[in-house]
């Protein structure tokens, strides 16, 4: 099974940044259908990204985390809209945090020794705290060119309080991704 870890938004934030996501898509106007734009119930911070997962190594990682994480609960708060790569044509159109970008990478860091010990390789990129809203379909660069990201919106900040991180998997057999929770992991109270 497809698997990744997660932070996810609570209702209220889930509610709030799917308004982000209609007007970032409003504000590009014919230029939105050149991106896959998330589903707002699909909404989260992808903290790592396992692939195809055996089931009895779920199980280990699940066992081994069932005491939660060292990191206490802490408040994430989104700030500004921003692109990767930075230069070029946009492939990831994200908002990012100013607050609890700290306390991700700690609880990314503890999760990578976890996946490590039940032999998972962690990627080889390194951890950028941000909420994805839309991925490019194709690498058009005339078109990426037009594209004015992130002068389309100034988003108000959306806050919610971290107190778990998900074990998700990640269901792609329908015409959109489908996540489903395997395993919530406690942040210390």
């Amino acid at each position: 099974m497809r698997c990744f870890f997660a932070a996810e938004p609570d209702k209220c934030a889930r509610e709030q940044l799917a308004r982000v996501l209609t007007a970032a898509k409003e504000g590009l106007g014919e230029n939105a259908d050149a991106f896959r734009w998330v589903p707002a119930k699909n909404i989260h911070i992808t903290l790592h990204f396992l692939g195809n997962v055996e089931l009895p190594v779920v199980g280990q990682l699940t066992e081994l985390l069932q005491h939660g994480l060292s990191e206490a609960q802490f408040s994430v708060r989104t700030s500004t809209l921003g692109r990767f790569p930075s230069g070029g044509p946009p492939k990831v159109l994200w908002l990012g945090l100013d607050q609890g970008a700290e306390e991700l990478g700690r609880v990314y860091r503890e999760l990578a020794e976890s996946i490590e010990k039940v032999g998972l390789r962690i990627e080889d990129r390194p951890f950028t705290a941000h909420v994805t809203l839309a991925r490019a379909r194709d690498r058009d660069r005339s078109l990426a060119r037009r594209i004015k990201w992130p002068a389309v919106i100034q988003p108000q900040p959306i806050e919610w309080r971290a107190t778990q991180i998900a074990l998700m998997q990640s269901d792609l057999s329908g015409p959109a991704p489908e996540y489903r929770r395997i395993a919530a992991i406690p942040l210390r109270a």
